[in-house]
């Protein structure tokens, strides 16, 4: 049994599954999903160029206009989540590198891109995940196990500095206390100062002074 089917070029790559299908399709379908996947090999071809220049935002932009033409491809995906990553767009690399799994997760490529992302992201741990998960389709791949050792001794510098850092802030937090107390003794001290110096003078004011001598006068003679 033949079944005619409408092929739809927003979607280029159709995948069937269940009984068997024979895809029907005349020659101006064809030439026109040939043309498309053509012309989206040359936007990934100008993205890689632009991606060799460091004109991260061209290359993604053309990477982007090759997906829209092959949305599933992991090529692209895999390409567009490396540029991403050196325009410091470390969470849309993440998801592209997600994708490109998604669609073609036997492929160790994926997995490098993603834990790239993850490391760029600090998240160490995972990273190490997902490069051993690319080791598991691709056993003894060298890029993969160098960026294993690289995680890990980002890993161990970033520690390190988190402890200097939190070492740093608990010194100047200790540093701060003291001269705040320091400067509250200080005022507590004068305050005490000033207190006594009041007293003494209530004190001084609340002594009589004694009454003055009356002195006789002499008589008057008339």
């Amino acid at each position: 049994m033949n079944f005619e089917i409408t092929f739809d070029l927003r979607y280029p790559k159709l995948t069937f599954e269940g009984p068997s299908f024979k895809l029907i399709m005349n020659q101006e379908d064809d030439d026109a999903l040939r043309a498309a996947l053509a012309q989206a090999e040359q936007f990934k071809n100008e993205g890689n160029e632009a991606l060799k220049e460091k004109d991260y935002a061209e290359a993604i932009r053309l990477y982007t206009c090759a997906l829209d033409l092959d949305p599933t491809n992991a090529i692209y995906l895999s390409n567009r989540s490396a540029a991403h990553l050196s325009n410091d767009s470390k969470t849309k690399a993440l998801r592209d590198a997600e994708a490109c799994i998604e669609h073609k997760p036997n492929w160790w490529k994926g997995y490098m891109r993603k834990g790239a992302a993850e490391h760029a992201l600090n998240r160490f741990d995972l990273a190490k995940q997902t490069y051993f998960r690319g080791l598991e389709k691709d056993p003894g791949n060298a890029s993969l196990q160098d960026a294993i050792e690289d995680v890990r001794v980002a890993q161990e510098a970033y520690s390190l500095q988190l402890k200097k850092e939190n070492a740093e802030k608990e010194a100047a937090r200790l540093a701060q206390e003291a001269v705040a107390k320091a400067k509250a003794d200080e005022e507590a001290l004068l305050a005490s100062f000033m207190d006594e110096v009041e007293a003494l003078e209530d004190q001084a004011n609340t002594v009589k002074k004694p009454a003055p001598v009356e002195r006789i006068k002499p008589p008057v003679d008339f």
